[in-house]
């Protein structure tokens, strides 16, 4: 799954067979963003990218997913676009790994 956003985001995943969820790191306030490294890239970790900042998750199943907002942001799953607009902040959106 990735998330891009124009600006930080308050957002939590649940992946699998995870109880809690856990939130994106961001990093400290006046710091910069890393860029968006070839390989290597650590899930839950927001990069710098040219329309924003980018968070990647990924999962063998299913996740959940919360956002505090979803002005400015876009979601997609194994590259298909997901409608967050009418996520609730806070609300849940279960998302199937597998699906279509």
């Amino acid at each position: 799954m990735r998330v891009i956003s124009d600006r930080p985001v308050g957002m939590q995943v649940k992946r699998d067979a995870q109880k809690e969820f856990e939130s994106a790191a961001w990093p400290a306030v006046g710091s910069e963003l890393p860029p968006l490294p070839p390989t290597g890239i650590q899930a839950g970790r927001a990069y710098g990218v040219r329309r924003g900042l980018v968070v990647y998750w990924g999962a063998d199943d299913h996740f959940s997913l919360r956002l505090d907002r979803t002005d400015g942001v876009e979601a997609s799953l194994n590259g298909k676009p997901l409608d967050v607009r009418n996520l609730r902040p806070g609300g849940e959106m279960l998302l199937d790994n597998h699906g279509d």
